[in-house]
This record gives structure tokens, sequence and C-alpha cells, in this order.
């Protein structure tokens, strides 16, 4: 069985977020990328009734990106309020590590990169387009 990644067409089209200051952040593909995959995680682990954390080596490995570039992008996450989250110690071990403790799942977006997007309408939505068009043939 094949899992996949939803992806936010919002988000996967935008060309930036919007903070709560309302700075506009613009959003690199890389960004989207480890959003998407930190947005999946959290929902696998929230299922199992527990903590998400990853070592940014673990994101960047399973994305095939450097992992300078992945805690790069989520810094800019984290400073965008896309994804939250603290460093804890391990208890019986000593070291810091990242716990991401939520995903912003609606998040403002700004700048649609998509062209000619028809807008919703309610009058027409309900009738097919092909009763307005001769068969191709």
């Amino acid at each position: 069985m094949k899992h996949f990644i939803q992806a936010d067409k919002d988000i996967f089209y935008c060309e930036g977020v919007v903070t709560a200051e309302g700075e506009l952040v613009k959003l690199s593909l890389t960004d989207k990328m480890i959003y998407f995959h930190m947005a999946d995680r959290k929902r696998l682990f929230s299922e199992r009734g527990g903590k998400h954390f990853e070592s940014q080596s673990t994101i960047a490995r399973l994305l095939f990106i450097d992992t300078k570039t992945a805690a790069k992008s989520l810094t800019k996450l984290l400073q965008a309020g896309l994804i939250s989250g603290h460093k804890e110690t391990h208890p019986s071990r000593g070291y810091s590590h990242w716990v991401y403790t939520d995903v912003n799942t609606s998040p403002k977006v700004y700048g649609d990169k998509r062209k000619n997007i028809p807008t919703p309408n309610t009058e027409t939505d309900n009738v097919p387009d092909w009763e307005d068009e001769p068969p191709p043939f």
C-alpha cells in the first residue's frame, strides 16, 4: 500500500504567508516540502498519542536535502508561525532536541501563483461543462 502526503493547495500555490504581526514571509519549495512533512508527521504522532520530534538530519535525509537547508527552513517556519516547537532536554541522556508541538494548518497566505483560477459560482457550479460543448468527434 502506498502512502501519500496531503498538500494544502493554498499553501502549495502561494508565494508566502503572513505572520501574526503582518510580516510577509516568502516560502521556497523546500520550506513548503518541510511544512507538509511536518504536518504529516504531526498527524501521525498525534493519532498515536505521542510527541513529534525528529532531528533536523532525519528530516533532511527523508526529504533528500542538506541538513543546513533543513535547519534554515525549520527556523523560518518557526519564526513565521507555521510550526511551533521548543528545545527539550532528554531526561536520561542529557542532550537537547526539538519537540514540535503544533502545525498551523490554516495560515494566512498571499500571492496565489495559479493563473486563471475560476471563481466559484453557485448558479453554474451545478451545471456540467460538457453540456455547453459539442462532442469533439
